[in-house]
């Protein structure tokens, strides 16, 4: 099966090169995460500071940082930067 998947190459660009894919993926994960309640909206600051990241994690750390928002915005309705949409978490201790 990998010979015949081989076969036909697809390469994908990766997320920094798509930001317009961005809030679209931002709000898909939202809506998954806060599901069975209706899922928050996100304030035009957060998103801009969704698509100014330089999302070296792909859709898994993107899909990471929605989901950690959810829980710390603690049930609000407007997800908002200071809801740890940054992703310099990585490097701290």
């Amino acid at each position: 099966m990998y010979y015949r998947l081989c076969a036909f190459p697809i390469e994908i660009p990766s997320l920094r090169d798509r930001s317009e894919d961005i809030a679209q993926l931002a709000r898909h994960f939202l809506a998954k995460y806060a599901a069975p309640l209706p899922a928050p909206e996100f304030s035009a600051e957060a998103l801009q500071l969704l698509q100014t990241q330089r999302w070296d994690g792909n859709i898994r750390e993107i899909q990471n940082v929605i989901e950690r928002a959810l829980i710390l915005s603690e049930d609000q309705a407007v997800i908002r930067p200071e809801h740890r949409l940054l992703t310099d978490f990585r490097y701290s201790r």
